[in-house]
């Protein structure tokens, strides 16, 4: 009997993810944290210049997350979407990760 194996979103495949998880308690879990401090340094490097603002869409597409899977997160955290670019704004450019992780 041969099995049939599923492609499985970048997310799912870069961070980890079994099919069976839920986003949510996934999202909790600190090894996410760490791989996004790990990433956020490139992340920033690429759009330090300004002309594309830090948004959840970007980040998104950064890590390998789709778009509705990292809302679906920070609306667990009860974060507005449109909070990452507020952050940026606040922060002349100059985003640190753990200004954008408080936010979460």
């Amino acid at each position: 009997m041969s099995q049939t194996q599923t492609a499985e979103p970048a997310a799912r495949r870069r961070f980890g993810i079994k099919p069976r998880d839920k986003n949510r308690e996934f999202f909790k879990n600190k090894p996410l944290y760490k791989k996004l401090f790990d990433a956020f340094p490139a992340f920033h490097k690429t759009y330090a210049d300004g002309e594309v603002s830090l948004s959840l869409e970007n980040l998104g597409k950064f890590l390998g997350f789709s778009r509705n899977a990292l809302y679906r997160w920070c609306n667990g955290q009860n974060m507005r979407s449109d909070n990452a670019r507020a952050i940026v704004a606040k922060s002349d450019g100059r985003l640190k990760f753990e200004d954008f992780v408080e936010h979460l």
